[in-house]
Formats: C-alpha cells, sequence, structure tokens
C-alpha cells in the first residue's frame, strides 16, 4: 500500500489543482494507495506518521521542500520509503536527486520495479528541539529572511519567482 500525503498550499495552491492527475496516475499503476490532504502546518508529518505505523511500503509528498521536510520527520529509521511528487514554489531537493527527470518516471521505477537508495539526513538537537532536515539548514540570515517572507504572502501576486530576488 502507498500513501500520499498532498499539501493543498504548495507552491502557491498549485498542488490542489494537480489532484486529479495524481490520483489517475497511480490508478493507472494498478497498485493500492491511500491519498490524504493536509488541511494545517504540521499535519502533514501525523499523516505520514499515521501511515509508516500502518506498514504502508511507501509514502509519496506532494508538495515542496516544506511538504518532503514534514513527510520524512517520522519515516526515518523506518522501512517505509519516501517518493516525491514535486508540487512546490523550488522543489530544491526533487531538483538535487533526480534533476529533470519526470516524477511520475521516478514513481514507477522506486515504488513499483523497486529501483532506489538512501538518502542522507540530517539531525539537528538545539534547546529542546530535536528535528531531521533533508535538504539543507538554514542558520542567521536564512531563517530571518524566511520570517520575512512568510510574513510578505502579497509577493505571490507578482509569480513565484520574485521571491528569490
Amino acid at each position: 500500500m502507498i500513501g500520499i500525503v498532498l499539501n493543498p498550499v504548495a507552491g502557491g495552491g498549485k498542488a490542489l489543482k494537480k489532484l486529479p492527475e495524481i490520483k489517475n496516475f497511480f490508478r493507472s499503476l494498478k497498485v493500492p494507495f491511500e491519498l490524504r490532504i493536509s488541511k494545517m502546518k504540521g499535519e502533514c508529518l501525523a499523516i505520514a506518521r499515521y501511515f509508516a505505523e500502518k506498514g504502508y511500503s511507501a509514502v509519496v509528498a506532494a508538495g515542496g521542500d516544506g511538504t518532503v521536510n514534514e513527510v520524512g520527520q517520522p519515516l526515518v529509521d523506518t522501512k517505509t520509503a519516501i517518493s516525491v511528487i514535486p508540487l512546490g514554489t523550488g522543489n530544491d531537493y526533487f531538483k538535487a536527486l533526480f534533476c529533470k527527470l519526470n516524477w511520475k518516471d521516478i514513481i514507477r521505477q522506486g515504488l513499483i520495479q523497486g529501483v532506489g537508495g538512501r538518502v542522507d539526513v540530517g539531525f539537528l538537537k538545539c534547546r529542546g528541539l530535536e528535528r531531521h532536515f533533508f535538504n539543507g539548514m538554514g542558520i542567521g540570515i536564512d531563517s530571518q529572511v524566511l520570517y520575512i517572507l512568510e510574513k510578505m504572502s502579497f509577493l505571490r501576486f507578482f509569480g513565484e519567482d520574485v521571491i528569490y530576488l
């Protein structure tokens, strides 16, 4: 069984628009799957934990880098594989691993044909916080810029790339 965790706000809301395509793709693979849509920040982690505890063979993070980070947390040190449908703004994690490959090909090869591998995961322990990280970690100015950008959601009106300027 494959679990899919969709973050509906990833990519400025474009992730939810891909829902029919995602469902049709997994139906075409003829593998059992369960798709859940998160409703609030942090829920992707809880959904992924549920899938892992139920013994699902894989969990697919449908969203951006933040979604991958949440979904991956409870999968560390389990037998549950992770895959990604890149639906975020930057999708740096997916690009770093798969360059410009098509997500459907990656899932077909990884989850169906069993082609895959391990990835390095970092671990942070600071002031009572213990957390894994998957793509990178920023401190200082990185975190300050992210904090400010999250408060400036109106910038998305100008397109996704404006946040990189």
